[in-house]
């Protein structure tokens, strides 16, 4: 299997998953987002991709607790964190 193939066997992979995914750039600018995210949150990927994941997401925790920033500086993973998504 050749470099391709296996991005193309990862995408379906992360296209075919219930759990919503979604990846960011350093500066936190949605790079992609799977169906299921897309169904999550009501909003087409071609209208997410490349906005800040705080404009698309609008979580209670954006502005102040972002846990994803902080598991990017730490290195750690947070486990157990209920968030809201305020669309």
């Amino acid at each position: 299997m050749n470099a391709e193939d296996c991005m193309n066997a990862e995408y379906s992979i992360l296209e075919s998953i219930s759990d919503g995914v979604f990846t960011v750039d350093k500066d936190f600018r949605i790079t992609y987002l799977n169906r299921s995210a897309e169904e999550m949150i009501l909003v087409d990927r071609e209208e997410a991709i490349g906005r800040f994941c705080c404009e698309v997401f609008r979580s209670n925790l954006c502005e102040g607790a972002c846990a994803l920033r902080r598991t990017l500086e730490q290195g750690k993973p947070i486990i157990d964190l209920s968030c809201f998504i305020i669309n």
